[in-house]
């Protein structure tokens, strides 16, 4: 059976820069094809032949001229004259390994309470780097998505609009008065009461 692996798909990725100016020209379809494209990238160990483009659009059924602006504009992939691949699929893939070898190493010698420490450094190693890549701004699990928001208003069954949620928060820049929303769930439930109340539905 073949082996699978998960990689990290930032929360906000839809509000990068590069994935916005895709949008602006593919909508959610582009959205759609560009994580197409990271799995099969993920798949193939980060990197796939620019030859191969036809025959993946042939496979999965859309447009290959869509999938071939998707990858050789808006600067989502790097390439050369022979493959392509994103970068931020690569350091993702390239710390797994570091990650695996670790635990292959320290394995062998029963160190296990050592491979727990080198591995501790190396996750502090990547949340330093992230930190830094963020100027020091406190990074917070928001926004949510709109499947999220459903979801979470269909367990709770709080009768809470998602959409209407969503487009009131997002209008606001995801703030609560003059402070970042930390907890989008708590602001679900903040909505639970009003909406018994009709507050938010005359909004």
């Amino acid at each position: 059976m073949k082996e699978t692996y998960y990689f990290s798909h930032d929360y906000n990725a839809r509000e990068d820069a590069k994935i916005l100016n895709m949008m602006a020209d593919m909508g959610w379809e582009g959205y759609g094809l560009y994580w197409m494209v990271i799995e099969k990238l993920a798949e193939a160990n980060g990197k796939l032949l620019l030859d191969d483009i036809k025959g993946i659009a042939f496979c999965a059924r859309i447009d290959l001229n869509k999938l071939t602006s998707l990858i050789h504009n808006f600067s989502l992939f790097e390439k050369d004259d022979e493959h392509f691949w994103s970068k931020r699929l690569s350091d993702h893939l390239q710390h797994r390994q570091k990650v695996s070898n670790i635990r292959a190493k320290w394995g062998r010698r029963g160190g296990v309470a050592n491979a727990k420490q080198m591995l501790s450094k190396c996750s502090s190693k990547i949340k330093q780097s992230k930190g830094k890549e963020s100027k020091g701004k406190e990074i917070y699990n928001i926004p949510p998505s709109l499947e999220e928001v459903k979801k979470y208003c269909l367990e709770r069954n709080n009768g809470v609009d998602a959409d209407k949620w969503c487009n009131f928060y997002s209008a606001k820049g995801w703030l609560i008065g003059k402070n970042k929303m930390k907890d989008w769930q708590a602001a679900v439930r903040t909505w639970e009461t009003k909406n018994t109340q009709g507050t938010w539905n005359k909004k």
